[in-house]
């Protein structure tokens, strides 16, 4: 039954953010994501709420949601906007530790109020820092929800891919497909 509320409520919510679009199948292809891309191994269901933000799912964006924003400004919300969700607001003077706060709080105002990190990895993608969490709590609902993110900032925006899914089941079915994703990331940037 939670499910069913929880999924009527996220449809409403698309239809409420002007997100009458319908959901696209992606074939495995390598994507562009701001200044970044990645390769995906499978198919999966995208809906773009807008240009820098969309919702990927294999099963269904209450089992497990592949989210990737972009081009967050300062002094904007990594989820939603100012208006229809509290939460942290970017700084791009912001270390990378500072950057993980800021996921683990914009996720917490997002659904998962307890949520913490477990792990935090620094790495590059070519010239631009980024990190690596894995998160998990509860959700407003009580489901047990387990989750891996990356983040970067580049030209002063924040972009993060952030992977949620139930725990039990389908955290796992797409971890492999997910830590690929992630394995993948290359800038688009080009040397000089």
């Amino acid at each position: 039954m939670k499910k069913i509320v929880l999924s009527l409520g996220l449809t409403a919510l698309l239809l409420m953010a002007g997100c009458a679009k319908q959901f696209v199948q992606v074939d495995p292809s390598t994507q562009q994501f701001g200044p970044v891309s990645f390769t995906t191994a499978q198919p999966w269901n995208k809906v773009d709420i807008n240009a820098d933000h969309s919702m990927w799912t294999v099963d269904g964006l209450t089992l497990n949601t592949l989210e990737l924003t972009g081009n967050v400004g300062k002094g904007d919300r990594l989820f939603g906007s100012a208006k229809t969700i509290k939460g942290p607001q970017f700084d791009p003077s912001m270390s990378l530790p500072e950057q993980s706060e800021f996921l683990l709080a914009s996720l917490r105002a997002d659904g998962l109020p307890n949520a913490e990190i477990f792990g935090l990895e620094a790495f590059r993608i070519g010239e631009i820092d980024a990190f690596t969490v894995y998160f998990g709590g509860e959700n407003e609902d009580g489901l047990d929800t387990l989750g891996l993110a990356v983040g970067f900032v580049h030209d002063a925006a924040f972009h993060a891919i952030v992977y949620r899914a139930a725990s039990e089941h389908y955290y796992e079915k797409l971890l492999p497909e997910v830590t690929g994703i992630i394995e993948s990331l290359k800038s688009n940037e080009v040397a000089t």
